[in-house]
């Protein structure tokens, strides 16, 4: 676990937390990951969060390999990456490695997402981190106005049960021993978003959960692969957006607080 801060540039920001692709396995959308990393770039407000499991790194004896298909080599699917990747070098907040990337790291081969940071410039963070936002100064009519900041907490996640309920549980744990404003878990290829008030000396606030999908077909056309063989329900492709207003006032509970706003799209 690790912590950092990012800058915006802009008043706003919109938050892509992109993870669980699995570049490697025949059923990653590599096309439609790509899309979403051409809609990040094309957005001079995106603010990036690489949420883990970026590779599927599955090698031979691994349950999960897919006999069907030859073993492909890593280094080529590191070089993609990274190249799809480096037009966002200095927008991306952090970096979070995901148990498929962690195998290759036990087995002694090299964290292939611990140098997918290094070469973009930005913060590794582990298997969890706190990434908080600063958003830019701002002068109303000869005054300093002081805008909420953002911490967000985010974690590559380790549940994967077929039932949302648990999955949500698991989400909104997290608030029970790290305190931040929004959550970010992957893992289970489930994108949903949930929020929570809490009340403190200050007045009212909200914390808001999000899940962050996947990239990744649970089933594909003319394969036998782990997921298909073990029934996990079928889930949409892509991730959340998150559009973060530091400067928005919220009305809560009677009381007008300059806390920010938070929506997922």
């Amino acid at each position: 676990m690790d912590r950092t801060t990012y800058r915006l540039q802009h008043e706003t920001a919109n938050i892509y937390p992109l993870g669980d692709v699995h570049l490697g396995s025949p059923a990653c959308a590599w096309g439609a990951f790509k899309g979403a990393v051409r809609a990040a770039v094309r957005d001079p407000r995106a603010v990036v969060i690489l949420m883990g499991d970026l590779f599927d790194a599955v090698l031979p004896g691994d349950k999960r390999f897919n006999a069907d298909e030859p073993a492909l080599a890593l280094d080529r699917h590191y070089v993609s990456m990274r190249d799809a990747l480096m037009p966002l070098k200095g927008r991306i907040a952090g970096v979070i490695e995901g148990n498929h990337e962690h195998k290759l790291t036990k087995l002694g081969v090299g964290s292939p997402v611990r140098r997918l940071a290094e070469d973009l410039g930005a913060p590794f963070l582990g298997f969890s981190g706190f990434v908080r936002i600063l958003p830019c100064a701002k002068s109303d009519r000869g005054k300093w106005v002081h805008p909420a900041i953002l911490d967000i907490y985010a974690h590559h996640g380790f549940v994967a049960g077929r039932k949302r309920g648990g999955k949500v549980n698991a989400l909104e744990d997290f608030s029970l021993n790290f305190d931040a404003d929004l959550y970010l878990m992957g893992h289970c290829h489930d994108a949903f978003d949930t929020k929570r008030v809490v009340v403190g000396f200050g007045g009212a606030r909200q914390r808001y959960f999000c899940s962050t999908g996947t990239f990744h077909k649970t089933a594909e056309w003319g394969t036998m692969s782990y997921s298909e063989a073990k029934g996990y329900p079928i889930q949409a492709l892509g991730a959340p957006r998150i559009r973060w207003e530091p400067n928005t006032r919220q009305r809560m509970d009677g009381d007008c607080r300059l806390n920010g706003r938070l929506k997922v799209y």
